[in-house]
């Protein structure tokens, strides 16, 4: 092929069936695997008696302030969580 004719693209789905060869089904059945799991999680949350240890006026405020919290360290902070900067382990 000389430099004069244009070079064949790839689909972008060509690049993507490219990229997950193999970790399709990795995919599928960690999400299977992790649907379970919040299941399971939101089965045991909902017997927990959440009224006596945070009253249903406060829930809504307590959920503002962890969500501003958040986005305040989101912003503060540039590395990975639970690394330190010029760590090598």
């Amino acid at each position: 092929m000389s430099d004069a004719e244009p070079k064949p693209t790839q689909s972008k789905t060509a690049k993507i069936e490219r990229c997950c060869s193999g970790w399709k089904t990795f995919l599928f059945n960690s999400l299977v695997g992790f649907s379970v799991i919040a299941l399971q999680i939101s089965d045991y949350l909902d017997k927990f008696p959440w009224p006596d240890v945070l009253p249903p006026r406060e829930a809504g405020w307590v959920a503002l302030a962890l969500g501003i919290i958040n986005i305040l360290l989101r912003h503060w902070t540039v590395g990975p969580a639970g690394w330190r900067k010029g760590s090598e382990e």
